[in-house]
């Protein structure tokens, strides 16, 4: 392969690849809208259905979304306001 066609085909990647990110972006966005939240509480939501079984401490969600625990309680309680989770005692 010449110099130059492995320059276009990373080239060809590259694009391709900010494309796809742009739509996966746009996406996000309208799903979080859809759901009445922010991205991060999109992210959380994500986080608990596919990686972390349906359950989590706060804390493993801090973690997991680089939050303060401040952060993880206010999340919370707006996902729990608008009954996509709920809390039981530990």
């Amino acid at each position: 392969m010449s110099r130059d066609s492995r320059d276009e085909l990373l080239a060809a990647l590259g694009n391709a690849v900010r494309i796809n990110q742009a739509t996966v972006d746009a996406f996000d966005e309208a799903t979080a809208q859809k759901f009445g939240v922010n991205r991060t509480d999109l992210r959380c939501l994500d986080l608990l259905m596919e990686e972390l079984g349906g359950e989590a401490t706060p804390g493993r969600l801090g973690t997991r979304l680089g939050l303060t625990t401040g952060s993880v309680t206010a999340m919370i309680d707006r996902l729990e306001r608008l009954g996509y989770v709920t809390r039981s005692p530990d």
